[in-house]
Formats: C-alpha cells, sequence, structure tokens
C-alpha cells in the first residue's frame, strides 16, 4: 500500500474510534469518563510494555536508550493516571471545552484572513467558528455548574 492509502485508512478508523467513544459517552454518561481514563491507563501500559519488549528483540542501534526512557515515561503516565484518575475524570470535560474554543478562535482567525484575500466560501469558516465557540463556552459553562453541583453538598437536598 502506499503512504497515501495509509494515511487514509488510519484516518478513517481513528475517526470511528473517536465516533464509536462518542457515542459510548452520550450513551453512558455517567460511567464513561472514568473507563475512558482507564482505556487510557491501559494503553499506555500496552505501548510501554511494547516498546520493552523491542528493546530485547532489537539485536543493534543506537535507540534503545530513547526506547527504554519512553517504555518508563508511558509507566509514568499510566502510574499517575491510576493515582489522580478522578481528578483526570473530572478534568476531562475541561480540557475538551478548551479545547474546542481555541480550535473556534482558529477558524475565525482562518475566516478573516480568508476574506481579506477574497476566497469566496470565507462565510461558512466564520459560521463554523462562531458556532464552535458558542458551544465551546456552553461546554466550559455546563461542566463548571456540573462540577459545582457535584461539590455542592447542601445543594443536593
Amino acid at each position: 500500500m502506499n503512504e497515501i492509502k495509509t494515511k487514509r485508512i488510519i484516518g478513517t478508523l481513528s475517526g470511528i474510534g473517536i465516533g464509536a467513544i462518542g457515542i459510548y459517552m452520550i450513551s453512558h454518561p455517567r460511567t464513561s469518563v472514568e473507563q475512558l481514563v482507564v482505556l487510557l491507563m491501559a494503553a499506555l501500559v500496552i505501548f510501554a510494555l511494547i516498546n520493552l519488549v523491542s528493546v530485547f528483540f532489537k539485536s543493534h542501534g543506537g535507540s534503545k536508550r530513547m526506547t527504554v526512557i519512553g517504555a518508563l515515561v508511558n509507566l509514568g503516565f499510566a502510574v499517575a493516571l491510576f493515582y489522580f484518575r478522578l481528578t483526570v475524570a473530572e478534568l476531562i470535560p475541561y480540557v475538551f471545552a478548551i479545547y474546542v474554543v481555541i480550535n473556534s478562535i482558529a477558524k475565525l482567525i482562518s475566516a478573516v484572513t480568508y476574506w481579506r484575500d477574497g476566497v469566496p466560501n470565507f462565510g461558512f469558516y466564520f459560521i463554523s467558528g462562531v458556532l464552535n465557540f458558542i458551544f465551546g463556552i456552553y461546554l466550559l459553562i455546563n461542566s463548571y455548574f456540573q462540577t459545582a453541583y457535584s461539590v455542592c453538598t447542601w445543594c443536593k437536598g
């Protein structure tokens, strides 16, 4: 397979995976974030083990030290995620919301640049940027209020 087909296949598979994770998170909102953190920990441990095993099967090459360091970093992140999994689970909605806001600002900057350059479809980028910005702010506020409600003991009655 050539490189373009490989990139398309990888892009399609990652899109399907992200879509499946999104559908799962929508259908199971209470447990999905915690399970996503556990899945991330498992992936880091698997990548670390693959890196460590590859060191033993490589007969030559100067990158053994970097492979071992990468494996130890992955294991360190997995242990940190295990220790701070509840904190990470609470931060994921904020990180996603901030990513959406930053991405929307980039789209708005692109729309202004396209408008200055006379690109005919600049309005699509502008509308997309505005809608993403509104959605990102909504996610940020909604995540804040959900976290504040879960911390507030007298709010629950």
